[in-house]
């Protein structure tokens, strides 16, 4: 599966489509501004992702660079969840991933990598109950969301 990349405008449209919460909205149009002004505008791939689980969802299996990370949980969503990301095409690493973050209760929020995350074999995500565990979020905990990727 290779990257599939489309415009910086093209993409940076389905973004806004995806949610309306302001403090979303205000952090992809500064990284919308950010890689224009800095970066050339370079084509850009959007990886929408359902509820997810410790099962491996790969966004990417060859090398990319991650430019952000939405992640949305439902409003009923009462416990934290830890979102796990790993430098891989096929695993994620549950002990020693390459970007980690929790999410509190339900709650929204873009990561934003301005430069872009490199990542050299791929991107592998999931969710978990605790930060160095391997045990899945509970179905009312899993985010979903996007990644926007770019050549690496």
């Amino acid at each position: 599966m290779a990257l599939t990349l489309t415009g910086a405008n093209l993409v940076r449209q389905r973004t806004f489509a995806e949610t309306r919460k302001p403090k979303i909205q205000a952090a992809l149009k500064m990284l919308f501004t950010y890689i224009a002004q800095h970066k050339g505008s370079p084509d850009l791939q959007l990886v929408a992702f359902g509820p997810l689980s410790s099962t491996v969802a790969v966004i990417a299996d060859v090398a990319c660079r991650v430019h952000a990370i939405y992640l949305k949980k439902v409003s009923t969503s009462t416990t934290a969840t830890y979102f796990k990301a790993s430098d891989h095409a096929t695993v994620i690493s549950t002990t020693a991933p390459e970007f980690m973050t929790t999410l509190p209760t339900s709650n929204e929020e873009l990561i934003v990598f301005g430069d872009g995350l490199a990542m050299a074999n791929g991107f592998s995500i999931g969710a978990f109950t605790t930060a160095s565990g391997a045990t899945g979020a509970a179905t009312t905990d899993q985010p979903s969301g996007f990644v926007l990727l770019g050549a690496a």
